[in-house]
Formats: structure tokens, C-alpha cells, sequence
């Protein structure tokens, strides 16, 4: 099964949308998130998802600042809401604050 592409009616969504990030195989907790917003580039195959973090989740979201922030990564990422999933493909973390963090990340490749 081909996972799908971030809806486009749901770019974004605010602080009541709920939304988890796991990273299954890599011994990292479920990152709850608060919100999101996804820049889509399928000219690049390179897109961007920020997601504010719960303000409880600070020493997590740096855990996985550390996983994901070197290169050649194989591990993806599910974000999960309860409305879909999608799978971020060979995402990289490109900044982490105390209230948000941003990956970058690829479309799944073509099976």
C-alpha cells in the first residue's frame, strides 16, 4: 500500500487539531503535537512540516532533534491525526525551540 500525500484541505490546522508523531524502531516516545502547517514543493519532491509542540514535551522534542538531524537517516516518521496519516519520507529535522519543530521531508518513492 502506497502511503498518501498530505491532504491539501489540511495544510494547516491550529492549536485544536491534535496531531502525533511516531518513529517506530527507533526507541524515540510519540511526539505530541499541537497544530501544524505543511509547505508541499512536488517540483523538488521536498516539503516541510512544522508542528507546535505541547509545552510539556520540550526534552522529547530534543531527543528527536538529535535522531533525525543527520543525514542518510532511513528511519520515517507516521504523522498521525484522527482524521489520517501520512508518512513523512526520509524527514530530517531542521530546528527545534522550546514551542516547535520543523522537518523536512520527501514524498514516498514510487513502489
Amino acid at each position: 500500500m502506497t502511503p498518501l500525500p498530505w491532504p491539501s484541505h489540511r495544510l494547516a490546522a491550529k492549536r485544536q487539531a491534535h496531531l502525533e508523531l511516531q518513529a517506530k524502531g527507533t526507541g524515540l516516545r510519540p511526539l505530541k503535537c499541537l497544530g501544524w502547517q505543511v509547505v508541499q514543493n512536488p517540483d523538488f519532491n521536498l516539503h516541510r512540516i512544522t508542528t507546535e509542540i505541547r509545552s510539556t514535551k520540550g526534552k522529547n522534542a530534543e531527543a528527536w532533534h538529535k535522531h533525525f538531524s543527520k543525514m542518510g537517516a532511513a528511519d520515517n516518521i507516521m504523522a498521525v491525526t484522527s482524521g489520517f496519516e501520512v508518512e513523512l519520507y526520509r524527514p530530517m529535522c531542521l530546528s527545534v525551540s522550546k514551542h516547535y519543530i520543523t522537518f523536512c521531508f520527501l514524498s514516498h518513492p514510487e513502489s
